[in-house]
């Protein structure tokens, strides 16, 4: 692991470039953000998105929230 993932408590905290860099090392072909509301976290995993479409990763994205084109920038 890279000193991008801190432990602490029982817990993982894990930038945007260490989730890549996970799931590049574990060879997957993309990445999914569901059960826990990804909407509420979502400049983390806009950031991560772009990392993993840089890197050729497919990316899913399942929320019943609602966000505009404003959200985004």
């Amino acid at each position: 692991m890279t000193d991008d993932v801190n432990k602490s408590e029982g817990c993982r905290e894990i930038t945007p470039e260490a989730q890549i860099d996970l799931a590049l090392s574990h060879q997957c072909r993309g990445v999914a953000w569901t059960y826990n509301e990804p909407a509420i976290w979502f400049e983390y995993t806009l950031d991560s998105a772009r990392i993993a479409r840089e890197n050729n990763l497919y990316t899913v994205y399942v929320t019943n929230g609602y966000a505009t084109p404003r959200h985004w920038t």
